[in-house]
Order: C-alpha cells, then sequence, then structure tokens
C-alpha cells in the first residue's frame, strides 16, 4: 500500500515538475493537437510573439507563419501524425504583433500515450532573430557558423615559388612560419579533385580565367569546401608570368545550399507523390490558389487546369451545403468532412476532408487549406456492409412481416366473401381499401430496408420518420411482450438533413436490438428532446444490459453481445449517424436496461 502511495507521490512530483518546465522555460511552448490546433502556450511563447495566449490560441501557428514557409511543414505534420515521424525541425518566421519579423528554430515533437498512439504535438520555439540578423545560421547543438574565410595567393611561374596572405594561413588553420607548398598546392587539395584543379589552372594560365568549387584537406584533416577564382598576369611581351587568385571558404554556405536543395527535392517528392490532395483556398472568394500534384492522379486535372477557378465547382451539388455549413462556422469542424468531388471523366470521387481557417496576423480568415483523401473504396465497402446489415435485419423481421400483412389479408378475404353471398354493403369497400394501403405501407418499408440506393440529403420531418418506424416494428414488439412508448407526440415537426433510408434503418436496428434485450418483455421509451441546435432521441430498454468492459467495445466491427450476431448492425448504426454530421451514445446497467441517445444537427 505504502509502495503505491509512494510511486504515486513521485508520479505527481514528475507532473508537477513538467508542469513548471513548461510555464517556466526560458523558450516558448506550446501544446497543439492533432488537427494542428492550438491548445497551451507558455508565457515565453507570449512575449517572443507579442499575443496574449487566448490571441495566439485564436489564430493558431498557420496565421502566425509566413503563408509560404508553411507547406512543407504541412507534410511533415502529416507523416507524424501517421506514426513514420517522431519529430520535425526548421527555422521558421513568425509575424509578431508590432508587425515585425520573428525568426525561431521550431521543434514539433509527436506526444504519444502509454500504448504509443500519437495524441498531440509538443512545440518548442528558440528565437534565432539576432543570429539572423547578423548573417549567422544556428543549428541545434551548434554553436553559430563562423563568417566566411577569404585568403590570396600568388604563384610566380617562372620560379614556381608561392605567396600566401595571412587569409589563407587562417583558412588553412597552419601558423605563418610554415612555407607554402610549391606548385599550386595539390599538398591540399582533395585527391578526387586535383585533376580537374590542375587542369582549370593551366587553362587559367594560357589566358583563360577560371572561377570553380572543390575541396581542400587542412593539416587537421578536415575537409573544407573552397570557391576559387584565378586568372595569369602577363608581362611587356604578352607571356603569363604569374597566376593569382583568391580562395573562399564556404563550407557552411554549401552545406546550407545542399540541405536546403534536399529539402526542395523532398518536398517535391512528397508532394508529387503524396495520397493526400493538399489546397489552399481563398477565403473571400473561394479561388484555388494552390493545389498539390496529386491531383493528377486522384483527380485527372493538371494542377495549372484548376488554380484559379472556383474550388465550389468541383463539388457534388447535393454535397455544397457541407461546405457552405463549414464557412458559417466560427471555427474548424471537429471531425473531417466526407462529400463528392468531380473527377475529369466526370464521375465522382469520395474525399474525406480535413479544413482549417488560416487567419493572418491581423486576426481576419484569409485561406482554407483543405487535405483530403480519396475514401472512395472504403466508402463502397461500408455501403455493401450496410445493405448486408438491411438484409439481415429484413430476414429477422419476417415473422413479424407475414403476421402483419396476413391480419388485413384474412379481413380482406372475409368481406369478399360476404359480398359474394349477401352483395356490397356500406362501408364494406372502405374497409378492403384501408386493408390494402396498410399491406402496401409494409410492403413499402421492406421494400426500403432491401433496395440499396445512394444516400440522397434532403431536408426530413425526424417525427414522421419515427413514426414510420414504429409502425414498421410495432407488430415484432408485440408478439415479443414489449411495449413502445412514444413521449414525443408534443412535437409537430422536427427537421434534419439526411437519408430518410438509412435513418429509418439506424433507428429499425435500435429498436430491434432493444426488443431482442428483453426476452421476457417489458417497454421501450422513445424519448426526444430538443437541444442547442441538435434534436436527441433516446430509446431506454429494460432489459438485461451491458457490462461496462463489453460496452466500450459496441460498434467494433464484427463485435456483438447477442450469441448470433455479427456486430454489423451497431457499426453501420455509428456510421450513418456520423455521415449525418451527428453522434451515437450507449449508457447502461446490467440488470436495470440500456439506453441509446442519438443526436442529430436541427436543420432551419
Amino acid at each position: 500500500m505504502e509502495e503505491r502511495k509512494c510511486r504515486a507521490d513521485v508520479h505527481n512530483q514528475g507532473e508537477s515538475l513538467i508542469e513548471k518546465a513548461f510555464r517556466y522555460a526560458s523558450f516558448g511552448m506550446a501544446v497543439a493537437s492533432l488537427e494542428g490546433d492550438v491548445l497551451e502556450v507558455n508565457p515565453s511563447l507570449c512575449r517572443m510573439l507579442g499575443y496574449s495566449e487566448q490571441e495566439i490560441i485564436k489564430l493558431n501557428f498557420t496565421s502566425l507563419t509566413y503563408q509560404e514557409d508553411f507547406p512543407i511543414d504541412v507534410y511533415y505534420i502529416l507523416l507524424m501524425g501517421k506514426g513514420k515521424q517522431d519529430f520535425h525541425q526548421t527555422e521558421k518566421r513568425f509575424h509578431h504583433k508590432d508587425g515585425t519579423t520573428v525568426w525561431a528554430l521550431m521543434t514539433v515533437s509527436l506526444v504519444r500515450d502509454d500504448k504509443g498512439t500519437g495524441t498531440g504535438f509538443l512545440v518548442q520555439l528558440l528565437d534565432i532573430t539576432q543570429q539572423k540578423l547578423e548573417g549567422n545560421r544556428t543549428r541545434p547543438g551548434a554553436q553559430p557558423a563562423p563568417e566566411r574565410k577569404w585568403g590570396g595567393w600568388e604563384v610566380n611561374l617562372g620560379e614556381s615559388r608561392v605567396y600566401w596572405s595571412q587569409g589563407m594561413y587562417d583558412l588553412l588553420k597552419m601558423p605563418m612560419d610554415n612555407e607554402p607548398p610549391a606548385g599550386y598546392g595539390e599538398k591540399y587539395v582533395h585527391p578526387e579533385d586535383w585533376e580537374w584543379v590542375l587542369r582549370s589552372f593551366k587553362e587559367a594560365v594560357a589566358g583563360v580565367p577560371c572561377r570553380i568549387q572543390y575541396r581542400l584537406i587542412r593539416p587537421d584533416g578536415t575537409v573544407r569546401t573552397v570557391v576559387t577564382k584565378a586568372e595569369a598576369v602577363l608581362n611587356e611581351s604578352g607571356k603569363p608570368v604569374k597566376l593569382v587568385g583568391t580562395t573562399e571558404d564556404v563550407t557552411d554556405h554549401y552545406q546550407y545550399d545542399e540541405e536546403l536543395r534536399q529539402s526542395v527535392e523532398l518536398y517535391n517528392l512528397i508532394s508529387e507523390h503524396a495520397q493526400e490532395l493538399i489546397s489552399f483556398v481563398s477565403a473571400d472568394d473561394g479561388i484555388l490558389r494552390y493545389i498539390s500534384p496529386s491531383v493528377r492522379t486522384l483527380l485527372g486535372y493538371d494542377a495549372g487546369e484548376v488554380v484559379g477557378t472556383r474550388a465550389i465547382l468541383y463539388v457534388h451539388p447535393d454535397d455544397v451545403w457541407l461546405l457552405q455549413e463549414f464557412q458559417r462556422q466560427e471555427g474548424n469542424p471537429a471531425a473531417p468532412l466526407t462529400y463528392r468531388v468531380r473527377h475529369k471523366d466526370g464521375h465522382y470521387i469520395w474525399f474525406e476532408t480535413n479544413l482549417r481557417k488560416i487567419r493572418s496576423f491581423k486576426g481576419e480568415v484569409d485561406k482554407i487549406l483543405t487535405i483530403g483523401r480519396d475514401v472512395t473504396e472504403s466508402r463502397q465497402t461500408q455501403e455493401m456492409l450496410r445493405n448486408s446489415e438491411k438484409l439481415s435485419i429484413a430476414g429477422e423481421l419476417a415473422a413479424g412481416i407475414a403476421h402483419e400483412i396476413r391480419n388485413p389479408l384474412t379481413a380482406i378475404k372475409g368481406f369478399v366473401r360476404l359480398m359474394q353471398t349477401s352483395g356490397a354493403k356500406a362501408g364494406y369497400l372502405d374497409i378492403i381499401t384501408s386493408e390494402l394501403n396498410r399491406i402496401e405501407s409494409i410492403v413499402g418499408e421492406l421494400l426500403v430496408l432491401s433496395k440499396p440506393r445512394e444516400a440522397k440529403f434532403s431536408r426530413q420531418d425526424l417525427i414522421r420518420l419515427l413514426e414510420h418506424v414504429v409502425s414498421f416494428i410495432e407488430t415484432q414488439a408485440i408478439m415479443n411482450n414489449v411495449i413502445l412508448i412514444k413521449q414525443f407526440n408534443f412535437l409537430s415537426r422536427v427537421y434534419i438533413n439526411g437519408d430518410d433510408n438509412q435513418i429509418k434503418q439506424v433507428f429499425i436496428n435500435l429498436l430491434k436490438n432493444g426488443i431482442e434485450a428483453m426476452p421476457q418483455g417489458g417497454e421501450i421509451l422513445i424519448d426526444v428532446r430538443l437541444e442547442e441546435g441538435m434534436v436527441a432521441v433516446s430509446l431506454t430498454d429494460q432489459g438485461v444490459g451491458i457490462p461496462p468492459d463489453k460496452l466500450a467495445k459496441v460498434g467494433s466491427l464484427f463485435y456483438t453481445t447477442k450469441e448470433n450476431g455479427t456486430g454489423l448492425g451497431m457499426m453501420v448504426s455509428h456510421k450513418i449517424i456520423q455521415d449525418h454530421r451527428g453522434t451515437l451514445h450507449l449508457t447502461s446497467q446490467v440488470g436495470l436496461g440500456t439506453t441509446v441517445t442519438v443526436r442529430l444537427p436541427l436543420m432551419g
């Protein structure tokens, strides 16, 4: 017991130290979500950029950084989010609140939980503005790079004597009492470079000035990259008598250029081969300002064909409302949006897209960043599962449906016989017509379950849909001694944007689960209530309940609490509600029953 308490105390002390380190660090620190939203910043970062914590959280890093520096970070953050990279480090420019530029060495680290799953990012910013202003380049764990060093030299061609300036001795880190080597300094030239260095010097002697880059080896063994300029000095008769030149150490700048070149190549490689479709759209006019080269692979267009056009023109007309809703919202969506985008040949591709509003340093929404991936194949698989579940439900309800149809058929047959023996009487035809309408309604609902079709979102009255579902499944409930209690008669109209077929499928499945959870019979309470911008439908049964360890797994593929279940029903229901921008939540107590609550956005 004491050992556990000791461990807990150590853990709490550790957390306290971490929190203090975050608060009192001399460099800027921030915590961000996997979606890139800033969650918390320390005072040093606020002082570095001149903003308050709330201002930085509202503006986000995408608004504070220079837009031309931003795209390559998107790719690295994508790699980190997928677990392919643990950290990313780069030098970046940020907008200070007073309008000046702040240079920072930014390190972004992926934070993982105990299971190794990425949960967010830790961002560290070291202010290197002063070094940048002084022309230095700062590297993690290294001192600022030295300034360029250069020296002059002269080779007397007749005597092969060599003269060096002090700068040459400094460049090679040699004491000045050492004699320079005779000739062209082969002793200090890298063996792999000597042949063409010698050829260039000979061409310079012949009258063709040279500028060459090669490697020198210092006496201490270190290798430096240099640039040498050389040309011949002629005597009065035009004969070359000297070769004079300068040699400049460009090692650090060469490495910087090489790193930059590799970064550009890496950026282009990732950009050309990334599976995601990345774009920037102007917030004011909806014009595409940038789109990644993957647009050719995914949608068949060249980037030049779509840049400069309105992004909304490529979205399926039935899905435009999703983007309009996004534009009306103040912040960014919590979950990706799924909608269809037109391929160049005319068909539509399903994309799951993360959208982020990027604010200028003035706080105004300037651009919209979209990162989307093709989920068409996944959607088709989900549709197959959905249709499979529909047929499963239809099969399980077959007995109740047959019973429900047999009752009106019996009545119709009886009245037809009465008419045959005693002739038609007032009311007979009305009763027959009513019973036929009842059969038509039941068959229609059965066809809804069995007939696969693409989802079509439109304005739907949720109360009317629930009435249809209750009417359809009531017979099975009665056969199982279950009473359905409706508590939504006080509501006349509640409108949502959705697919009536899919919404019915969800509630039929949930009610069927409730009926099966009560083998001895009982009651299911169907409650509808309005919340802020949402409508909540709760279905509460009096069944056996679900243990907490199993409740967390409900909705997973092929996980079921039924003896002969498949687990598809709840998984499909979860996905349908998610596609409708809603939530599905379960609470349960063993021995008392289960409540399933579906929340959907209201439509004005």
